[in-house]
């Protein structure tokens, strides 16, 4: 894993602590972990023409989905980032010493984030047309809820508007 990873798992560790997922015995940053790591499986289905992209190209790509991934959650449920997409950006910035990001990258990322966060839409069906506009926001609520669905304890309503979303989202 690159460096710039490693600090913003970290960061999303940290970030997250005290707080559990729905059941209260998981630590809630096993979330945005699981979402990076399923987000980085599935990219290559979604980018067009991947497997073709050059090798810088294609790491570049992974480190921004993985990114995208950890932090999908922070502007919706974090008090220090509710409404600052601006500031989770510029905080996440600080981590690449390396440079291991473009410019362009990081607009990649906001666009991403901007279009994963619920807080920016009327309803839910507008949030996942959102999500599926642009490729970013797209592997991203994928990821999301597939891990969403992997561990709710009872189906009904959430779980019937997950899938829905996750069939809207993958055709």
């Amino acid at each position: 894993m690159s460096k710039l990873l490693e600090k913003v798992k970290t960061k999303v560790i940290e970030d997250f602590k005290g707080i559990t997922r729905w059941d209260k015995n998981v630590p809630y940053h096993t979330h945005p972990i699981a979402v990076a790591d399923i987000a980085e499986s599935i990219m290559g289905k979604y980018l067009v023409n991947f497997d073709n992209w050059d090798e810088d190209e294609k790491r570049r790509s992974k480190i921004i989905v993985k990114i995208i991934g950890f932090t999908h959650d922070h502007t919706e449920d974090l008090d220090k980032y509710k409404g600052k997409l601006d500031k989770l950006i510029e905080d996440l910035k600080v981590l690449d010493e390396d440079k291991e990001l473009l410019m362009g990258d990081w607009f990649k990322i906001a666009l991403g984030l901007y279009g994963l966060d619920k807080n920016n839409f009327k309803n839910y069906r507008d949030f996942t047309l959102g999500a599926k506009s642009y490729v970013w926001s797209r592997i991203g609520k994928i990821a999301d809820i597939t891990h969403n669905t992997s561990d709710l304890r009872k189906k009904g309503s959430m779980l019937d508007k997950y899938l829905l979303a996750l069939y809207i989202l993958e055709n």
